[in-house]
């Protein structure tokens, strides 16, 4: 983490302010002129699902309102964010202090220069839009850097994705949609592969203006989600909006969190559409620490931890059976559950979204897709996924057994 800066304490306080986010549950520190977070920034980390316990890259981070969103909305292992800009660097620094969160660190240099001794799961970035032979340029030199980049390109953000990330990693990034086929380019040459594509408009009336981006660095299918509104035709956000915004819980109730002893109960969970989370080298001190936070009731066959939670007076539910069906069906009971319209990926855990059928044609087998009438996707891993057999054998013979 940072420790030293070129400027006194004294023009700190009159350079920056602390806003409220989340209806206050966060807040992040800003320059009173120059850059300053955007809703660009919500929707990005909204689109960027993290996988509980996963690593998280954040490359020009700002006032890190990503990483702060981030570990609200997740459960990441570590969040580490790369700026050049050392007074946004310094403001990074201070919001992850106040919030208190996942372990995380800030890193103050160029991005072309960035090397990590470990890889991570996820990179997230919010790269310079406009063009600087179009135009006028900012007079602020934290503006224009942040939005027009100067000497940073997509492709700096790219290259630097891709030496930082694991084979099996995935970025996550917000362009312009008048740039889409230069952000495709960018990723070809890039040696990266588009999985998933959204479309962003700021009401119903209007264009799309931004595009979402999931990129691997293996091939995998390529799939365009629903596009999302940020606006109704009221002018008031979207249910999916007023969740990234803090203004209607993040979380359903109830929502679960599964201990490492509990897998196959998770997936159960998760199979009816209940977000469970489950993080299978999590410690005692990380469980409670996220329950805390997250509202989640923890399920555990753990009588020490329970004595733990209750003692922090943190939501816990204590299991009394070794069998997962026995489990499962205890948790029905007990919170009064029924199966949801939901659909829940059991890797991930991610609301999976429902696609139209001609787009997966190719990515299917041919008989799945002359059978099958719904198909689904998972914003986080992109696997395509569908109603089979296996269904109705979970129902009758965990449901009804």
């Amino acid at each position: 983490m940072i420790s030293r800066w070129l400027f006194s304490r004294e023009e700190m306080s009159e350079d920056f302010e602390w806003t409220k986010f989340l209806k206050g549950k966060l807040e992040i520190l800003q320059p009173k002129k120059g850059a300053r977070f955007s809703i660009d920034s919500v929707i990005l980390s909204g689109f960027s699902f993290v996988r509980d316990g996963e690593s998280v890259l954040d490359l020009g981070c700002g006032t890190a309102i990503i990483m702060a969103l981030i570990d609200q909305f997740y459960h990441p292992q570590k969040i580490v964010g790369v700026e050049l800009q050392e007074k946004l660097a310094y403001c990074s620094n201070e919001t992850m202090k106040r919030l208190q969160g996942c372990d995380w660190e800030i890193i103050n240099c160029d991005l072309k220069e960035y090397q990590s001794e470990k890889k991570f799961d996820i990179v997230v970035f919010n790269p310079p839009f406009f063009d600087l032979r179009c135009g006028l340029l900012s007079p602020d030199e934290e503006r224009r850097l942040s939005r027009q980049g100067e000497d940073t390109t997509l492709k700096d953000f790219l290259k630097c994705a891709f030496k930082n990330l694991k084979e099996e990693g995935r970025i996550c990034f917000i362009f312009p949609k008048e740039k889409e086929k230069e952000a495709m380019k960018s990723l070809k040459e890039n040696y990266f592969h588009p999985a998933i594509l959204r479309n962003v408009r700021d009401c119903v009336s209007s264009d799309f203006q931004r595009i979402l981006i999931l990129a691997r660095k293996k091939e995998s299918s390529f799939v365009e989600l629903p596009h999302l509104t940020l606006r109704d035709e009221n002018k008031d956000y979207s249910k999916e909006m007023k969740k990234l915004l803090g203004e209607i819980p993040y979380y359903d109730e109830p929502s679960f969190f599964c201990d490492a002893m509990v897998l196959r109960l998770a997936k159960y969970l998760r199979f009816l559409g209940f977000d469970t989370a489950y993080l299978k080298d999590a410690d005692d001190d990380w469980l409670l620490k996220e329950c805390e936070k997250s509202g989640r009731t923890l399920l555990t066959l753990d009588r020490e931890l329970i004595k733990r939670f209750k003692k922090k007076g943190v939501k816990v539910f204590e299991l009394d059976s070794f069998s997962p069906g026995e489990q499962f069906k205890k948790v029905l009971s007990h919170f009064k559950l029924n199966e949801r319209d939901k659909k829940r990926c059991l890797k991930c855990n991610a609301e999976v979204f429902k696609i139209e059928k001609d787009r997966v044609q190719k990515y299917v087998p041919p008989y799945t897709f002359i059978t099958q009438k719904d198909f689904y996707i998972c914003p986080s891993c992109s696997k395509i996924t569908w109603g089979g057999t296996h269904l109705s054998r979970f129902r009758n013979e965990i449901l009804k057994g």
